[in-house]
């Protein structure tokens, strides 16, 4: 059963009613490492999780109630499509992924 969109405003507007004048920042789990090329399978920090639905690492979630126009912000990694991150130029294949799309 998926949960709803709405569902994780809700909660996140019901964290940020609590909060008072505060920033809350919330940072996704890293990836682990296996061996020197292998890596585990990928589990999001609950928390992170709980307020984003965001399933992918190296992102970041702030939440600023009193901010006039951005209330949540999430911050990801950008798709490199095109392999502008790799040193011979050629793209490595990582998987589907939600990342703004670069290149």
């Amino acid at each position: 059963m998926m949960i709803a969109q709405q569902e994780y405003a809700q909660r996140r507007e019901l964290l940020m009613s609590k909060m008072g004048k505060g920033v809350a920042i919330f940072r996704s789990a890293p990836m682990a490492v296996m061996h020197n090329d292998v890596e585990y399978v990928y589990r999001q920090d609950s928390d992170f999780f709980y307020l984003t639905a965001f399933n992918e690492s190296e992102a970041v979630a702030i939440l600023a109630p009193n901010h006039d126009e951005h209330r949540f912000i999430l911050f990801v990694q950008p798709k490199d499509l095109f392999g502008e991150g790799n040193l011979d130029g050629l793209s490595c294949w990582g998987g589907w992924g939600k990342g703004a799309l670069r290149g």
